[in-house]
Order: C-alpha cells, then sequence, then structure tokens
C-alpha cells in the first residue's frame, strides 16, 4: 500500500466524537457520492443496549475537502482497496474554538 494522503482534515462532522467514542486508530469506510464527493463512515462502538437491540449499519461521520476528493478521484481505480485510520482527534470540551476536529491518513492499494 502507498500512502495518498498523510493527515487529511474531515469536514463537516456529523457526530460528536466523544459520545461516539471515536480515537486515534480507528478505521473508516469511504463512499464516493455522486458528485465525486467522498464520505466517511465509521462503526459504531459496542455498548451493551447496542448488543440487546442489533445495529450493525456504519454511521456517516463526515466528509474529505474538495481538493482531497479529486486529487483522490483521480488516483482511485475500483480495483484498489483503501485504507482509512484516524490520526489525530481533538474534541470539543478540549479545543479552544469548542469545535471537533479530525484527521485521517488514507492509504491505497497498488
Amino acid at each position: 500500500m502507498r500512502l495518498a494522503f498523510e493527515k487529511t482534515p474531515v469536514i463537516n462532522l456529523e457526530v460528536d466524537l466523544k459520545k461516539k467514542g471515536i480515537s486515534i486508530g480507528d478505521d473508516l469506510t469511504l463512499v464516493q457520492a455522486d458528485k465525486g464527493d467522498f464520505f466517511l463512515y465509521f462503526q459504531p462502538k459496542q455498548s451493551l443496549l447496542s448488543r440487546v437491540f442489533i445495529n450493525k449499519r456504519p454511521k456517516r461521520l463526515g466528509q474529505l475537502e474538495a481538493e482531497v476528493s479529486v486529487n483522490l478521484a483521480v488516483n482511485l481505480d475500483h480495483k484498489n482497496h483503501v485504507r482509512i485510520r484516524v490520526v489525530d482527534a481533538m474534541p470539543k470540551h478540549l479545543s479552544k474554538d469548542g469545535t471537533d476536529s479530525l484527521f485521517v491518513s488514507i492509504w491505497i492499494s497498488e
């Protein structure tokens, strides 16, 4: 696998990082939308209630920046395997501006 992006921000975060337990090292799933945007999805952590009421569907986390999406679309083929990992996460209760921030690394198989 080769490194496509070492650290790129995730924009339009749709979940609270602390409440969902998203942390450094978590794997994410990449889905391309019709317009060429790339959305990131995560697998929710299993709590006691979620084990009883099974909901294993991935939840939308956010999307990649426009220029990252364009670059990724050019370099990505349907045959390629993509690995995305969280490399930096700052929950809103620790940040100066009171917002969550998340960064991911993207690896593409050759």
